[in-house]
């Protein structure tokens, strides 16, 4: 097997294969959006839509290590974990809309780039939310339903993204592991005679991301 050498870095001695294999993807996303997309900044407030998924937890350290405000949108277990990786603020999406101006701690305003993760209607309802100018990121590309319209209606710039092979992103991200400086959580592993019923508990939100382990 061969790849292009854009595509490899050296696997950090902190993490085990399964996890190392895991990161890629999910990482190189958050990178891309944090650092290519936004070009977040120290002065700024990111509003991370699915903060508690695997790329919205990337995107919230990346931001937060660019000293930006961050805001998260989950629920559960999972707003601990934001809390613990020093998220600024959460918004527990069973309890209160992300955009309800009654909202506890008062309404999210004039944020300067908003990071969707969830596709949908979530985009266009956070472009109020949104100062002149400030920034919408999509992400999966192309399922934010109405945002361009929305967007340019408002002065607000948008964008979608579909993630790269970037080599400067996973060096970044394995220099960041390496020295504890970003916290990455091992997935499930499953043997790969299991790809069927690891698909159909993925599809019905009963499994995180898993790795498929191949026995020699």
């Amino acid at each position: 097997m061969t790849s292009p050498s854009r595509h490899l870095v050296r696997i950090p001695d902190s993490i085990d294969f399964a996890t190392a294999a895991a990161v890629p993807l999910p990482a190189t996303t958050a990178y891309q959006i944090v650092h290519d997309a936004a070009e977040v900044s120290a002065d700024q407030t990111v509003l991370v839509l699915g903060a508690g998924g695997t790329v919205g937890t990337y995107v919230v350290q990346l931001a937060k290590k660019l000293g930006a405000t961050v805001i998260g949108h989950a629920t559960g277990d999972r707003l601990e974990h934001l809390e613990s990786l020093g998220i600024d603020r959460t918004v527990d999406y069973r309890a209160h809309e992300f955009d309800d101006p009654a909202l506890p701690g008062g309404p999210i305003r004039e944020v300067d780039v908003v990071v969707d993760l969830i596709g949908g209607e979530y985009a266009v309802r956070a472009v109020p939310l949104t100062r002149r100018d400030g920034l919408v990121v999509g992400v999966p590309s192309g399922q934010q339903q109405g945002l361009g319209e929305a967007a340019t209606s408002a002065g607000v710039r948008w964008t979608s993204l579909i993630v790269e092979p970037d080599h400067v992103a996973l060096t970044y991200i394995a220099d960041l592991i390496e020295n504890g400086e970003l916290e990455v959580t091992p997935p499930q592993v499953a043997p790969l005679e299991d790809v069927v019923d690891v698909h159909r508990k993925m599809a019905a939100g009963r499994m995180s991301k898993t790795v498929l382990k191949v026995n020699a």
